[in-house]
């Protein structure tokens, strides 16, 4: 990820602030988002009940991480 931050940023100038808030807000999409129960319960579509297991895992995993994440993101 770093690797990826760092080519970006040596072509787009980013601050380090605007990275964090970044993936600070991608974080949030991702705790309240709930598509697939949308999908699911309103619309009668079951094709996606899978991936909301495999996001809730995503989300465990990024939460549990977050500061390393966003290191990973700063450190471009």
């Amino acid at each position: 990820m770093t690797a990826f931050v760092r080519g970006y940023r040596s072509v787009v100038p980013l601050e380090t602030s605007a990275l964090l808030d970044g993936v600070r807000r991608l974080w949030w999409k991702r705790m309240t988002d709930f598509w697939q129960l949308e999908f699911h319960y309103d619309r009668g579509d079951f094709s996606f009940d899978e991936l909301f297991t495999a996001d809730e895992a995503l989300l465990h995993w990024w939460t549990e991480r977050l500061d390393q994440v966003e290191d990973a993101f700063a450190a471009g």
